[in-house]
């Protein structure tokens, strides 16, 4: 994907409503409307994701909280980051689930940032940083890409493959012959529990998605097997158990396809819950105040 084409960014942000200490701080809020702004002169799309508040249930760490994204949100927000939204901009603090089926707790989340590292460019509202040096970096790590093919390491989704390694550097060579030691070459990969992960030639789907801005081939995944003895692969979404010679498609933006054509496909054991569709936002008095002219309008020209 070169530096041409449209981009866009994705701000993630706590809510504007709730209790005052889980809101949008009125510093947080003006930078996003500034972010928000800037990407608008720059012909940028922006997607928003609110952060939500829990607290962690299991035993010896009661009454501990996290700011997360809903695991559909952090599904989406990954996703986007492989269809041309390649900056994110973040206020406050946001984790997401490792494995939605587990309990909240320290061990199964992380920080959105390393969630997003290896793929997109990122930033965390400081309150001092400038929002247009945020850009200028921005722009710089968009000229500095040099991911040139799919079988780059940094387009595996590595929450999936290495759930419990945070790999701080794969835009480094070093790091990425680290990687390649650990989980072999890009035509041997294994993940954390030793499953293979294949790169077949028989490409499904018409999704056109990108990594560290370099387009992959059209429907490119990964034919994931079953290690020796039975596992369980999460997503941000759902998990699914390997027996046998059962087999999954895992695409790069996480998404997961049934085996189909050969074998016997791993079994989906868990899924997180939808959210509930969002309320529809109360009328300020003025905005109920133009509705009612604007109804008044319409009948005097009637």
């Amino acid at each position: 994907m070169n530096a041409e084409k449209a981009r866009g960014i994705c701000i993630i942000a706590p809510p504007r409503g709730g209790a005052a200490e889980h809101r949008i701080s009125p510093a947080q809020a003006a930078w996003v409307e500034v972010i928000r702004a800037r990407a608008g002169e720059r012909g940028e799309r922006v997607e928003i994701f609110r952060t939500v508040f829990r607290q962690a249930t299991v035993r010896g760490q009661q009454g501990r909280s996290f700011c997360l994204l809903d695991p559909w949100e952090a599904d989406r927000l990954y996703r986007q980051i492989h269809r041309g939204y390649d900056a994110v901009f973040q206020a406050g603090q946001a984790r997401v689930l490792l494995n939605p089926a587990r309990q909240l707790e320290s061990s199964n989340v992380i920080a959105v940032s390393r969630l997003v590292r290896p793929k997109a460019f990122f930033v965390q509202f400081d309150g001092f940083t400038p929002a247009t040096e945020s850009f200028e970096s921005f722009d710089a790590w968009v000229a500095a890409a040099d991911c040139t093919t799919h079988r780059d390491c940094r387009v595996l989704p590595l929450h999936m493959f290495s759930p419990d390694k945070d790999w701080e550097a794969l835009d480094t060579p070093p790091q990425r012959h680290v990687f390649e030691s650990a989980h072999g070459s890009p035509t041997h990969l294994h993940d954390d529990k030793s499953r293979p992960w294949s790169q077949t030639t028989a490409w499904h789907g018409n999704d056109n998605l990108a990594v560290v801005r370099h387009d992959l081939p059209t429907g490119f995944h990964w034919d994931v097997g079953s290690a020796r003895n039975t596992s369980r692969l999460s997503s941000l979404t759902s998990t699914w158990r390997f027996e046998g010679r059962a087999y999954l498609n895992v695409s790069p933006d996480g998404f997961i396809r049934a085996g189909q054509s050969k074998g016997i496909t791993a079994v989906k054991e868990d899924e997180a819950p939808r959210p509930a569709p969002a309320e529809p936002a109360k009328l300020s008095r003025r905005e109920r105040e133009r509705a009612r002219r604007e109804r008044q309008l319409k009948k005097r020209r009637r």
